[in-house]
């Protein structure tokens, strides 16, 4: 136990060195395989900002796996289409490969004579990091065992639950900070231009750096503020029970990773604003102890405001390179956040209204979202 312990503290600081250096996330599968003392584990993504295919990080993966994926078994995987017809492929779901097919079924299946058995690849154990209902686009973590190996357990689950949690974390601080170059994120400039409120905290909670959005939203003082404490100014909701839920977040932030507090990135706190605007949500990642912010400033956890009562612009050229959105399609997003329907949007985009579902139907497929809902949670997450 003590040993396990052990392994899952170096990859909880792995995983958040990654976040700000992506080109650490190649060798993060590796421990995460041996933490379940497991052969092969894979972490994916559907699309990465400025790479349009994503990434995949295999460990383990037996030589001729990824090509026969890619060369169709993909299309044919009974653990993928299971899981979305049961509704499992959720943000922060773990689950086994017998919740997704029963085991005799599993056996049975062209899939797994033709792809799982002679790759030596039996049990599953998959984790949802992000599942495109969010600005983050989906992302697996997933395990896999032998057929000599046992069988994964609830402990397992378990364990495979906290991963998954940081790497929510993880991954949502690095889709928040939006940087092609992760190493501009660690200087103010760059952390000014963000449309979202970016604090640094350190281990006490006390704020040791805020963006100029941040600033905005602090002295507006509308739901939150700064109060002045021994040790430095510390961010105060109106609300005690926000209050509360704020500093549950900066707990976890800060002991999680030494700790079973992990909770999901997604699991931000709503703070009410008096002024009677959208609700500020506020979401809470650790930062690696090795890491510096803005000219020397280093810190414990980040703390990102969002504000979707904001009237900032939506930044056209980051969907256009995230997600491939054509001009004709920016257009039609710029003007679903108008709130008004189909017909209306089609006549001041001097379009008819089956042109314009078409493209809404391909900014859905696009951006991963399937309903309206997500669509403009997404959307107002990328206003620049």
């Amino acid at each position: 136990m003590k040993k396990q312990f052990e392994h899952f503290s170096a990859l909880v600081e792995r995983i958040y060195e990654a976040a700000l250096e992506p080109r650490l996330w190649p060798s993060v599968p590796e421990p995460i395989a041996r933490l379940h003392a497991s052969p092969q584990a894979m972490l994916f993504a559907v699309q990465l900002p400025g790479v349009e295919q994503g990434f995949m990080y295999p460990y383990g993966v037996k030589p001729g796996a990824l090509e026969a994926w890619d060369s169709g078994a993909a299309r044919d995987d009974i653990w993928v289409l299971n899981g979305v017809k049961k509704g499992l492929f959720r943000a922060g779901k773990v689950v086994r490969g017998e919740e997704l097919v029963p085991d005799d079924e599993l056996l049975a299946s062209d899939y797994y004579r033709r792809f799982l058995k002679p790759h030596d690849s039996r049990y599953l154990l998959s984790g949802v990091i992000f599942d495109g209902s969010d600005s983050a686009p989906t992302s697996v973590c997933s395990v896999i065992r032998g057929h000599g190996d046992k069988a994964f357990g609830d402990a397992d689950v378990l364990l495979h639950q906290l991963v998954v949690n940081h790497l929510s974390k993880a991954m949502g601080t690095m889709w928040r900070l939006r940087s092609r170059d992760q190493e501009l994120a660690s200087t103010q400039a760059a952390l000014d231009r963000l449309s979202a409120g970016v604090l640094l905290l350190d281990e006490r909670g006390a704020v040791r750096f805020a963006n100029a959005r941040a600033r905005s939203i602090l002295q507006a003082r509308d739901g939150v503020s700064l109060r002045a404490g021994v040790s430095g100014d510390r961010l105060c909701a109106t609300d005690p029970s926000v209050q509360s839920r704020l500093d549950r977040l900066f707990f976890d932030a800060v002991a999680g990773p030494r700790a079973s507090l992990a909770s999901h990135f997604s699991n931000g706190v709503r703070v009410p604003r008096k002024s009677g605007l959208l609700d500020y949500i506020v979401q809470v990642a650790p930062v690696a102890r090795s890491r510096t912010f803005a000219d020397g400033a280093d810190g414990r956890a980040i703390v990102f405001m969002s504000d979707p009562s904001s009237a900032a612009a939506l930044d056209g050229g980051l969907l256009k390179s995230v997600y491939g959105l054509t001009s004709a399609e920016i257009k039609l997003a710029e003007e679903l956040l108008s709130g008004d329907a189909i017909p209306q949007i089609a006549a001041r985009l001097k379009v008819s209204s089956s042109t314009a579902r078409t493209q809404l139907l391909s900014v859905f497929e696009k951006t991963g979202t399937r309903r309206q809902a997500q669509l403009m949670k997404l959307l107002m997450s990328m206003r620049g």
